[in-house]
């Protein structure tokens, strides 16, 4: 659920991320290098490895924002 504050909208998004370790910094890489801004919190890691794979878990409540502009109307 969106939160409206003054002056912008924080938009929080719950992510569960299951990979290698080398997988997991690829996407939290790929989500810096996204045009909106992007913060993490909470964040959860536990380790989920097996006889068969060397996986982690990440549990993120990541939140995105965009400028609120009370000027405007949207048409």
């Amino acid at each position: 659920k969106e939160i409206q504050t003054e002056f912008y909208i924080e938009h929080p998004i719950e992510i569960t991320i299951l990979g290698s370790y080398h997988s997991l910094g690829r996407f939290i890489s790929d989500i810096s290098n996204l045009s909106r801004i992007v913060t993490f919190h909470n964040f959860e890691i536990t380790n989920k490895t097996n006889e068969e794979q060397q996986l982690l878990e990440i549990k993120i409540l990541a939140k995105t924002y965009k400028y609120e502009d009370k000027g405007t109307t949207n048409e």
